[in-house]
């Protein structure tokens, strides 16, 4: 079929124009055919001279396409090219699609600002950091002369800039998981200071903390709500002068707050400070990261309480109190005996009786109707 040009075409002035189709020319930019009122129509041997019913078949789909506004590209977008088919490209009797699925792996992603540390178990191989790392320093001969990752320069920022504690927050999900097994189920074992002395996050025990307020206030006014249910089942307002009402009470949250972000931090705050007078090199870090995570074991606690057995909630906070403070003290007992010397013993049984303080609290406050 003869290729001529459209005089009504804008591309007048470019000679290297699309090809023209019976006075249609193809405008990229709309997806559509145009000419004078004239919809564009494929035409009839527009991938070659048909042959076949198959190609008749092909011809008939490509006109059902077009008419949708999407033609498809000639000659797998190839230049045009001296031939016996349509646009210049070679004849095609046939056309096969065909699709096939790969099994590409996704890119693992870690949530941690730099590469995850060598040899953390069940660490995900090849995993991507989410921030770049910084540049190594160079000698002048261009090598690099320290590893240059970002939390080798936290330190270099003043108090003030939120860059010098992204280290605390550098943990991904599988850590802080591991974290909260190792405070619940493995209480007993005191490795988990030796896990986080180059490590030590404040991520998970902000979230412990924040997850034990706002379970403790919930299940503590619901347990108020089954008291106050069980007391006036019976009760109406004809017997007594007017029917008691139940009030929800918002002010747990506040004191919950205050009991918890006051524990892990007051008393975490003492606890290194105690430490630092006797010339332990332990950090505050860590000894909020080990005081935080001691948490996690009184949320379930908190959601079994809500049934309203008294010998039960002092056997779930009792059983509680005592899980978090074993964990708490099989990990500071070797920094504290170690540096303390003979004052140890005194300085480990306060870390206890603090502890046996809060489950008191907790029991009494939220729990004692």
């Amino acid at each position: 079929m003869a290729h001529s040009r459209d005089n009504s075409s804008p591309f007048d002035d470019d000679e290297s124009l699309p090809y023209t189709l019976d006075s249609t020319y193809w405008d990229p930019s709309s997806n559509a055919g145009h000419s004078s009122g004239v919809a564009y129509e494929p035409p009839e041997n527009m991938f070659g001279p048909s042959d076949s019913a198959g190609d008749d078949a092909f011809a008939a789909g490509t006109r059902a396409t077009a008419a949708h506004g999407a033609v498809p590209s000639a000659n797998d977008g190839a230049a045009p090219s001296g031939g016996d088919g349509a646009f210049g490209g070679p004849s095609r009797s046939n056309v096969v699609l065909s699709f096939e699925e790969t099994a590409a792996p996704a890119a693992e992603i870690s949530g941690r600002i730099g590469t995850a540390p060598p040899g953390r178990p069940g660490a995900p191989s090849g995993s991507k950091p989410l921030l770049p790392q910084h540049a190594a320093p160079r000698s002048a001969d261009g090598l690099s002369t320290s590893a240059g990752t970002a939390e080798d320069d936290s330190a270099s920022y003043s108090l003030l800039n939120i860059k010098r504690y992204r280290r605390y927050f550098n943990v991904d999900t599988e850590e802080v998981v591991g974290r909260i097994t190792d405070s619940v189920i493995g209480f007993w074992k005191a490795d988990f200071f030796e896990k986080t002395t180059d490590n030590a996050d404040l991520y998970g025990p902000f979230w412990v903390a924040t997850t034990l307020i706002f379970v403790s206030a919930v299940t503590g006014n619901y347990a108020s709500y089954l008291s106050y249910a069980s007391k006036h089942s019976g009760h109406s307002a004809s017997s007594g002068g007017g029917e008691a009402v139940w009030y929800y009470d918002i002010n747990k949250v506040s004191y919950s707050a205050v009991l918890y972000y006051g524990y892990v931090g007051v008393i975490g705050l003492a606890v290194w400070a105690v430490l630092k007078y006797f010339k332990s090199a332990v950090s505050l870090a860590q000894v909020w990261c080990i005081y935080g995570y001691a948490l996690a074991v009184f949320i379930p606690a908190s959601v079994l309480c809500i049934f309203p057995i008294t010998a039960l909630r002092w056997c779930l906070v009792g059983g509680a109190t005592a899980t978090s403070a074993l964990f708490i003290l099989a990990n500071l007992r070797a920094p504290i005996f170690e540096h303390a010397g003979a004052k140890a013993a005194p300085v480990y049984a306060a870390l206890g009786a603090a502890h046996v303080g809060l489950g008191l609290g907790m029991v009494l406050y939220f729990f004692q109707y």
